[in-house]
């Protein structure tokens, strides 16, 4: 198989004030052909709309949470950790920007999530930070269908600490071009 995946995120964000709220995630991830088969975060955190004009947008938000990877008994892997799955807890800070172009249906787009990871659960793994990163323009076909061309970046700072050794570093990248059409309601 060259491909087996699914992505679930759902969240729920509870306003306090008109800027002011509060955000509860999850997100499950699962990919057949990784080493960590399967990830989920559960998070929660307050928000707040820095910006909120007709043409501008940005919320940032903070949160805390855990993260926990899943690894198959067969996986080479699965030889160095102690269990079949770790736990990190984590905090993070997410953003969502908006920017709608005055006298046209084009806004352009950003969101995106930095995550540093709080405890190590493997003494010679280190994770360091995570960045996922979205920026691309959306084409309002009508006021409920969009047409949107991104680009997504992600970026896993990983450590390795063997006995005797000198750290080696591995900066985990993808970055990737994305053309969707999608539909609000």
């Amino acid at each position: 198989q060259k491909t087996h995946q699914y992505k679930v995120s759902p969240g729920v964000d509870y306003y306090l004030q008109p800027r002011l709220f509060w955000r509860f995630t999850t997100d499950y991830h699962y990919n057949y052909l990784a080493a960590d088969y399967k990830n989920v975060d559960i998070s929660t955190g307050p928000g707040y709309g820095l910006l909120q004009s007709e043409q501008m947008q940005l919320d940032l938000t903070l949160m805390a949470g855990l993260k926990r990877a899943y690894f198959r008994d067969t996986d080479p892997l699965r030889n160095l950790l102690v269990s079949t799955s770790l736990s990190y807890h984590f905090s993070a800070l997410e953003w969502d920007f908006q920017y709608k172009f005055v006298g046209w249906p084009l806004e352009f787009y950003s969101e995106g999530n930095f995550m540093k990871l709080l405890n190590q659960p493997v003494q010679y793994l280190r994770f360091n930070h995570e960045l996922i990163s979205t920026a691309g323009l959306r084409y309002r076909l009508s006021d409920q269908i969009r047409l949107s061309w991104s680009y997504e970046y992600s970026l896993t700072d990983l450590e390795v600490y063997l006995p005797r050794q000198p750290t080696i570093s591995f900066d985990i990248k993808d970055l990737r071009q994305k053309l969707s059409i999608g539909a609000s309601f």
